[in-house]
């Protein structure tokens, strides 16, 4: 049982790093980083490889800001 509750920890925080790796690996094949030569051309997709990121980032502070001013609403009436 003591084993059991060691790997049950440690799921979610291997599950969670390889779902970002996973996640990250897809969004560079899918800008070409696999079949890139030149030194700019990684440079491009790195930048383009993070910037993707932002957007999801932005909408998610976002919606958090909004479900926040909903709750400092109710909560104030």
């Amino acid at each position: 049982m003591p084993d059991d509750h060691a790997r049950a920890g440690s799921l979610l925080p291997g599950t969670r790093v390889t779902g970002f790796a996973s996640g990250a690996g897809i969004f560079a094949n899918g800008l070409g980083f696999g079949q890139l030569i030149r030194i700019e051309d990684f440079r491009t997709a790195a930048f383009c490889l993070f910037a993707g990121f932002v957007p999801p980032a932005l909408l998610g502070c976002q919606t958090m800001e909004s479900f926040g001013h909903r709750i400092r609403t109710y909560t104030a009436s």
